[in-house]
């Protein structure tokens, strides 16, 4: 794998690499784009990974921490598939998309949560994560991918 490579492109080497059943692999990826590149990188755009996050999307494209080429294929796939419902998001909403996100985060984030101490790095950590978690475009995406790899994991155990 390369530094950049075209989605569709990595989901087929992943696919041939690992003997995964095509057929299951295709159908899960069949309501998202998959023309889009992916770039690898030792850091993501705006430095998002020091927050915690291994990969982003931005205007259609995808940047994937390295490391990440290296972990279990299912798990990439379902990266990959997490991602690519971001694609489609934003395609769906090419103006709609970035203002919503931010305002779904920051009431997600300015809802009063029981008990929070702000000065509590832990919790505050916490809040913002969970607000990030609560935005519907990553319930999505998150429930896509986690779809995904939960199906391709009773597959491959045939």
């Amino acid at each position: 794998m390369g530094n950049r490579i075209e989605a569709k492109g990595l989901v087929e080497e992943l696919i041939a690499g690992y003997k995964l059943p095509e057929a299951d692999v295709i159908d899960l990826f069949r309501d998202v784009p998959l023309d889009f590149p992916i770039f690898f990188r030792k850091r993501l755009p705006f430095l998002v990974n020091r927050f915690g996050m291994i990969g982003i999307t931005l205007r259609g494209h995808v940047w994937l921490l390295e490391k990440t080429k290296t972990d279990n294929p299912i798990w990439l796939l379902g990266l990959i598939r997490h991602e690519a419902e971001h694609v489609r998001q934003q395609r769906l909403e090419p103006l709609l998309f970035y203002p919503r996100y931010l305002l779904y985060w920051l009431g997600n984030f300015l809802n009063p949560l029981p008990s929070t101490n702000l000065r509590d790095l832990r919790k505050r950590y916490a809040r913002t994560h969970g607000a990030y978690r609560a935005i519907p475009y990553e319930i999505a995406a998150y429930g896509a991918g986690d779809h995904l790899k939960e199906i391709l994991r009773q597959s491959w155990q045939k």
